[in-house]
């Protein structure tokens, strides 16, 4: 490794220095100045010879120390291996409710729940759990509402009448439910297709994108479910529980932001220097 950097080192000093002196102007003449074999113009004193020569060379060898600091930087990180990044934050959380829901009623049930948590960076997925005991499916409207840390706001329709169409205007008569609703429920496809009583893995009703609409936001906030029967005269249905898993997108690591500033430091330095003249 040694031989290597001195190797380095004079071959970075040899071809910066021949490079500081290579173009040439009409009417020039050489000398010998420090054992470098130069030409400068007429009329020039050796005096000066010396302050030009003296000047070139140690901006040639410091850009040269600075490859030098650049491979034993690589070198080292070679034999560490690559940076670890910092894991991001899984939250699973469910909450107990056991509040029934008015059947006919606009208004219905709203539940409020916030994360406090330390890691603050943007929400990757989200998934909703959401169990319902009794009532009629088909008559049935959730949406979920997140107002994060930052102010910002974003809102999903999780179930809109389950099995409503033309040709059923009344939808699904299942009764509840106990369902995660996922952007991976395609196999399931959307809980809006779904008869009975569904559980498992299933896709929102609006057959959007969880993650689409709340990724990019934080997840510290307040998270809201409103969930309403809209048939008058249906069996009144139970919001039993609910829950979120938030995963947030992993942070890079102390190292690999060091990484970075060094290597931003030292293009700068080298920037500032510029190339010899």
């Amino acid at each position: 490794m040694k031989n290597l950097l001195q190797g380095i080192a004079r071959k970075s000093h040899r071809s910066l220095a021949q490079g500081a002196f290579k173009k040439r102007k009409k009417g020039a003449h050489n000398s010998v100045v420090h054992g470098c074999w130069v030409r400068f113009a007429p009329g020039t004193t050796n005096a000066s010879h010396n302050r030009v020569v003296r000047s070139d060379l140690e901006r040639a060898l410091s850009l040269a120390s600075y490859e030098i600091v650049g491979f034993c930087f690589l070198a080292l990180l070679s034999l560490l291996g690559p940076p670890a990044a910092k894991a991001g934050t899984v939250v699973n959380a469910d909450w107990t409710v056991n509040t029934p829901i008015p059947a006919g009623s606009p208004v219905g049930i709203t539940t409020f729940q916030s994360f406090q948590i330390l890691d603050s960076a943007a929400i990757s997925t989200v998934t909703v759990d959401v169990n319902i005991n009794g009532g009629y499916n088909g008559s049935l409207y959730a949406y979920l509402t997140l107002q994060d840390a930052n102010g910002h706001t974003a809102t999903e329709t999780l179930l809109n009448q389950i099995g409503t169409s033309s040709s059923n205007p009344f939808g699904s008569s299942g009764a509840g439910m106990n369902v995660t609703l996922s952007d991976n429920g395609t196999a399931n496809g959307t809980i809006h297709l779904a008869a009975g009583i569904p559980t498992g893995l299933w896709l929102p009703d609006a057959n959007s994108s969880l993650n689409g609409t709340f990724g990019g936001l934080t997840a510290n906030g307040t998270w809201t479910l409103f969930v309403a029967a809209t048939y008058a005269g249906v069996p009144t249905g139970t919001l039993q529980s609910w829950g979120l898993n938030v995963a947030t997108v992993p942070e890079p690591g102390f190292f690999s932001l060091a990484i970075l500033s060094c290597a931003l430091w030292t293009k700068q330095r080298l920037t500032r220097r510029g190339s010899p003249a």
